[in-house]
């Protein structure tokens, strides 16, 4: 992955002398995901954060796409840090900030600890959905 700049030219700066530590893929049913959505909302203050509650709720965006595509990106973001839930990681330690571009999530808490303890510096992660399915894309560097 590069930096990609104003103009659209890529620089590869990101990834200048680093080591992978891991990568994760998720993927998942957008149905899923909305029937979570529909069915449990008290659980949606437990997996997104208010930002994220926020982008969901914008009537502009296609939500139940949009809601996918960031569950999918926090699975993801773990398997590339090579930490699962049972670890104490919150949901919440875990924000999707832009679902358009390639970017470094807010990652805070427990992760945040974790990722210190194995040298982490940098998560990024990619996205995207089409009306089944979002897949999700996260590179752990060290």
């Amino acid at each position: 992955m590069a930096d990609i700049d104003a103009a659209g030219s890529c620089h590869d700066s990101v990834l200048a002398g680093r080591r992978v530590y891991g990568i994760g893929v998720d993927v998942i049913e957008i149905v899923r995901i909305n029937r979570f959505v529909k069915n449990h909302s008290s659980m949606l203050q437990r997996v997104f954060t208010a930002s994220e509650r926020n982008l969901i709720s914008n009537p502009a965006k296609t939500s139940a796409q949009l809601s996918s595509r960031i569950f999918a990106m926090k699975e993801a973001i773990l398997k590339a840090c090579r930490i699962g839930w049972q670890e104490g990681v919150s949901w919440n330690d875990v924000e999707i900030t832009d679902c358009i571009h390639c970017h470094e999530p807010l990652l805070t808490g427990k992760l945040s600890l974790y990722m210190k303890s194995k040298r982490i510096c940098r998560v990024l992660v990619v996205s995207s959905a089409n009306n089944l399915y979002a897949v999700a894309q996260a590179i752990a560097l060290m």
